[in-house]
């Protein structure tokens, strides 16, 4: 829910920074819990399992959000200078 509502904070791209930085924080969180289950259970590898596919393809689109809201914000403080 918190990733949906930063979407529409594209006003303020520090804030949006922030709350990725927090967002990661929380998949770190994610991935120590379901590998110390995993590992607890001794469950192996051979199911496809789709909370972990979720789980990487969003882990994947919030590093590169975080990316190229940084390049927008460096884009607009380089423009400022101009002024």
């Amino acid at each position: 829910m918190i990733a949906l509502g930063n979407i529409f904070l594209y006003k303020n791209r520090i804030l949006q920074i922030r709350i990725n930085g927090f967002l990661g924080f929380l998949f770190i969180l994610f991935w120590g819990a379901y590998i110390y289950f995993v590992i607890t259970q001794q469950e192996n590898f051979t199911h496809f399992y789709p909370d972990l596919a979720i789980a990487i393809l969003g882990g994947t689109s919030l590093l590169i959000s975080t990316r190229y809201i940084r390049k927008d914000e460096n884009l607009v403080r380089s423009l400022d200078r101009l002024r």
